[in-house]
């Protein structure tokens, strides 16, 4: 049975979104909203992969799943995210952060969830 998501943010046109794990909200947005300059560096990189600029921070790992990366001060966030179509829209599910990653080499626990977003099912919930 497909994993519900909801709605984080969306592109101005429509045609890219930002999803996250409606199960793991709590979690997710502690890591997210660690303080409002995170917050805020979070939207501005959403907003560079809406435009299509590439960045290093958000880059593919392996296969269809993708991570976020935030650099600030004490933080080393990584957010692990699934891109996936919903009707025709690019979609990246945010599944999992890790909110102090100490390499850039992924460890065994890291492999792992990378290896189960690879074949993991997703559906909406809520308005669009």
């Amino acid at each position: 049975m497909p994993t519900k998501c909801r709605l984080y943010a969306k592109s101005s046109d429509e045609r890219s979104a930002f999803y996250y794990e409606s199960s793991n909200k709590e979690k997710l947005f502690g890591i997210l909203h660690v303080t409002e300059q995170v917050k805020e560096k979070v939207e501005l990189m959403l907003n560079l992969v809406f435009e299509g600029t590439r960045t290093h921070l958000f880059e593919k790992e392996e296969g269809k799943v993708y991570a976020i990366k935030i650099k600030m001060g004490t933080y080393n966030i990584r957010v692990y995210c699934l891109m996936t179509n919903f009707d025709g829209q690019r979609a990246f599910i945010m599944h999992d952060g890790t909110p102090k990653k100490k390499t850039q080499k992924n460890d065994s626990r890291t492999a792992n969830l990378i290896e189960r977003l690879n074949k993991a099912a997703y559906e909406r919930e809520g308005k669009f």
